[in-house]
């Protein structure tokens, strides 16, 4: 992910993403496979995604609203093409899509018991998540 801090330089955060036990990452030695993400210590240097997070509850999380689903002119919009999901979704119609992505985003951001943290990658996205908050 990438963003322009107060400083106007840009600012990069990366984490592996649903880890394969064969796959070790530099840098972060103790993440555990993509099964374990979410119960091992070693997770919380790892992104997870909603097939890993179905059915789980923990106590904070985060969730990376991506280019697939932005809001433009107070309606959520879906682009297909720009899921990183598997490939049969990226081709499906807008208005498809747009339903599948809502439910994704919804399971993902209610997997946290105590509080969740919603960032898009789209700048106007992000700007309308400030807007809900109060006191914004």
């Amino acid at each position: 992910m990438r963003r322009h801090g107060p400083d106007h330089h840009e600012r990069t955060w990366a984490r592996p993403w649903n880890l394969r036990s064969d796959q070790p990452v530099p840098g972060f030695p103790d993440i555990p496979a993509r099964p374990y993400w979410a119960t091992d210590r070693g997770g919380h240097d790892q992104v997870g995604c909603i097939y890993t997070a179905q059915g789980l509850e923990y106590a904070f999380g985060a969730v990376i609203l991506g280019a697939d689903l932005v809001r433009r002119a107070g309606h959520w919009q879906a682009h297909p093409e720009a899921s990183h999901d598997a490939r049969q979704l990226r081709t499906l119609p807008p208005e498809q899509y747009l339903r599948y992505a809502l439910n994704t985003y919804r399971v993902l951001a209610t997997r946290a018991t105590h509080g969740t943290r919603l960032y898009s990658t789209d700048p106007e996205t992000q700007a309308y998540l400030a807007s809900l908050l109060p006191g914004s």
